[in-house]
């Protein structure tokens, strides 16, 4: 699925975002044919051609059955090695950090660093 969109947060920013699945890493980042939930991420597509892919992990990026598994979590590393190598950011986020209390300034903070870090929006 393909999903793009101009987002315009606070500050006046602007940049293009895509719910993308990365073309060199499709297959690596199933996090396993059993997994119930398809492996995606947000492409933030910024000036000077900067790539960055936001990605949030829930349980199932890590475990399999309920149960920890290093060879799902290793094949989560290794694509993330692999999108950093084709010239992507990446950047994850655990499931729990974005609900509840604190969430909304937590993104809010990661997201004014992140556009200072690119030049974003000045």
């Amino acid at each position: 699925m393909k999903t793009s969109a101009t987002v315009r947060p606070r500050k006046g920013y602007r940049f293009k975002a895509r719910l993308y699945h990365p073309p060199r890493c499709r297959e690596n980042l199933a996090p396993s044919p059993s997994a119930s939930a398809p492996a995606h991420g947000l492409l933030l597509l910024l000036p000077g051609r900067q790539r960055i892919v936001l990605g949030v992990d829930g349980k199932h990026h890590f475990s399999e059955n309920g149960h920890p598994s290093l060879k799902i979590y290793g094949d989560m590393v290794s694509a993330d090695r692999e999108l950093r190598l084709a010239g992507y950011e990446v950047y994850r986020f655990g499931a729990n950090e974005l609900v509840g209390e604190g969430a909304e300034l937590r993104i809010t903070d990661f997201f004014e660093k992140l556009f200072r870090l690119h030049r974003v929006g000045r």
